[in-house]
């Protein structure tokens, strides 16, 4: 099945667009806080039998709650659980009468933040137990006597259910050595109502990373990977013996990652066509060979996405998957059939339509969502053939005000297709407009896709277009595009982003005088080595929790890079500082300080051992004697992005008030202040 993107969704949402017009619409703009609040409504869950539905209940804030909605009967539904200074996440039903959650402080910054825990709860709220603390903390009686409350430490962490009846989940557990970087992951099977736990294996490689298990809780599937090489073993079912099927190095080539087993069948993706895309193969483990075709390729983009199984039988339903946007692949003829209806009654949007025990179930759960519609959701009544509204995840965000997006390929200086989205302010102001220009982090990862973003739609909402190119060395978009970007940090990368603002200048309507360059991560070293390399492109750059100096990644003790990493992955993507010191030169916006002469803002997190504070420090101070227009802020106790309200507040009022300083000589602060 050769599939390029089913739906295409650039129409948008039929509504009347005139919300930008300059001054007069200022006092009407959304605030900062209505993008990067927490949702009302979010992760629906759908149980078995299709009757209960689990969903995150918030007001936007703090505070979440955890209820379960009687479909059947709304008088019976009713809050699960709610905790002081913790919200509910990530609810997994483990039958129709038992569910698993986890729970994150999202009103904390990050470096004070615990991890997730888990606990388990029946659907009426009863027989609440905690699996997985979320700290380390001992267990102490009020006699100060220890005690065994069967409660995991917070290295273990939730994996998968096991659909064999049983209420056992499974939980994995981290594996750390003396130099504090994970080495493996141990997995064991939890019983939800007891706290007994089972070890699992024993394991055929002692460097574990991940395991594809059945529906019975049996490991099929081991991934394993350590010095630089991936290595696959394979199991049939109740057997005891283990057979070693792929063993390749992980990032010398574009190699074979496990997918998943439908039966007796293992299905894995490995790069097809010209672009080496990622694609999905059926894999003959006693001959360890791949299909002689995929049975899933998407033209021009790797296969991400996941599987939807039937419950209890892990039977292959369907796939759904990103390419330029989210999409769905189904096998199934009455879902294939339901998907059909459902974007008949909702053409406006993307519809992701989910499910556990799928085939005769009463109701399906949709999820809906557009570029300026944040997801709302609904459930599908398979009897009666409609839909019912559950709640959209934040109401107070009018379509209407928003942006559009949409999804264009770049040519690059040296002919390779760049992909890049561009959103754009609604309504249609007079003349050329500013822009922004958002490079992601990564950078080997994928930026965005097709949707409602908050940080592009705050941007576009303050009159800003805004690019986001997926330059070489971005994931997504086949091992072609991947690899061109290995050793070109600061230097064909950056083309890429040059040649993407270039572009927008011609096609986009964007005024040449009046773009700044911005990102997070290494968006935020590209965002400085846009002024380094491009000062007469770009008036101003916003850094946050940037690389400043990409020698410091190997040298700084204190991040979270592991010695692995450093030893065989850097020096693969990145490059070696003691062999081309010259080159690491160049592309440090630190050692090239004296060429960065724009207005710039920098914020950093003064917990992140991603890129450490120490990035932003070398760039602040080596920028002291050529700048004098740098904006400095320090999160306090924030890690590598920002956790709190508070500092997602401060931080966009900043960059709200930096960036029309700079493209628009503070005119539109002025007309705000005037308006009101």
């Amino acid at each position: 099945m050769n599939c390029s993107f089913v739906r295409r969704w650039r129409a948008g949402v039929s509504v009347a667009v005139a919300f930008w017009v300059a001054s007069a619409a200022a006092q009407t703009l959304p605030t900062i806080d209505d993008f990067f609040r927490e949702p009302a409504l979010s992760e629906p869950e759908l149980s078995p039998s299709g009757r209960y539905l689990a969903v995150v209940i918030g007001d936007g804030k703090v505070g979440a709650r955890l209820g379960v909605i009687d479909l059947d009967d709304r008088k019976n539904t009713r809050v699960v659980a709610r905790f002081d200074g913790s919200d509910p996440t990530g609810a997994h039903w483990v039958d129709d009468d038992r569910l698993v959650f986890g729970s994150r402080d999202s009103g904390e910054p990050l470096g004070l933040r615990r991890g997730h825990g888990l606990w388990a709860v029946d659907r009426d709220g009863g027989n609440l137990r905690q699996l997985i603390k979320q700290s380390w903390t001992p267990d102490v009686s009020e006699g100060n006597t220890r005690i065994n409350a069967r409660r995991l430490e917070p290295d273990h962490y939730f994996s998968a259910v096991v659909q064999d009846g049983s209420g056992d989940v499974i939980v994995k557990q981290a594996k750390w050595n003396e130099l504090g970087d994970r080495i493996a992951v141990q997995a064991h099977r939890l019983n939800t109502r007891n706290g007994l736990i089972k070890p699992l294996g024993p394991w055929p490689d002692p460097n574990p990373w991940w395991w594809i298990f059945d529906v019975k809780g049996e490991a099929r599937v081991l991934h394993a990977a350590s010095n630089g090489r991936s290595r696959i073993y394979w199991r049939e079912p109740s057997s005891e013996n283990w057979k070693l099927v792929y063993d390749e190095p992980y990032l010398t080539n574009h190699g074979m990652s496990p997918g998943w087993v439908d039966g007796d069948k293992f299905y894995v993706l490995a790069p097809y066509g010209k672009d080496g895309v990622n694609a999905v193969f059926e894999f003959d483990v006693a001959s360890k060979r791949l299909a002689s075709e995929p049975l899933l390729s998407l033209e021009g983009f790797d296969f991400d996405g996941v599987r939807e199984a039937e419950f209890g039988t892990g039977r292959t339903l369907g796939w759904h998957y990103v390419a330029d946007a989210l999409g769905t692949v189904w096998l199934e003829p009455s879902m294939k059939a339901a998907q059909k209806e459902i974007d008949d009654l909702l053409p406006s949007t993307v519809n992701r339509v989910s499910c556990m025990r799928c085939v005769g179930s009463p109701r399906l759960l949709v999820t809906a969502f557009s570029d300026r519609r944040p997801s709302t959701y609904y459930v599908f009544d398979t009897r009666t053939r409609k839909l019912e509204s559950i709640g959209a995840s934040r109401p107070w965000i009018d379509p209407r005000q928003m942006a559009t997006q949409e999804f264009v390929r770049i040519t690059a200086r040296d002919g390779r297709s760049i992909p890049a989205y561009v959103t754009r302010p609604s309504g249609k102001p007079a003349g050329k407009q500013p822009a922004v220009v958002l490079v992601h982090g990564g950078p080997n990862s994928r930026g965005t896709s097709w949707g409602w973003n908050s940080d592009s739609q705050f941007l576009a909402s303050r009159g800003y277009v805004v690019i986001e190119p997926e330059f070489r060395g971005s994931k997504g978009f086949g091992w072609s595009h991947l690899s061109a970007g290995f050793k070109q940090w600061g230097q064909a990368m950056q083309d890429d982003v040059t040649d993407a603002t270039l572009w927008a200048v011609k096609e986009a309507n964007v005024d040449a005088r009046r773009i700044c360059i911005a990102g997070a991560s290494y968006g935020g070293y590209a965002a400085m080595m846009g002024l380094v390399r491009e000062p007469d492109l770009y008036q101003c750059a916003v850094n946050w929790v940037g690389v400043t100096d990409p020698a410091l990644m190997y040298s700084l003790p204190y991040s979270d890079a592991s010695e692995e990493e450093k030893q065989f992955d850097l020096p693969l993507t990145l490059g070696d500082p003691k062999k081309d010191p010259e080159m690491f030169r160049k592309i440090s916006p630190v050692a090239q300080a004296a060429r960065i002469t724009k207005p710039v803002l920098m914020a950093y997190g003064s917990s992140d051992r991603r890129v450490p504070m120490e990035h932003g420090k070398q760039l602040r101070d080596a920028l002291a004697p050529y700048n004098k227009d740098v904006e400095w802020v320090v999160y306090s106790y924030e890690g590598h992005g920002w956790g709190s309200p508070e500092t997602r507040h401060d931080f966009w009022g900043r960059v709200e008030k930096f960036l029309d300083r700079n493209l628009n000589g503070g005119a539109t602060a002025a007309s705000t202040a005037a308006a009101r």
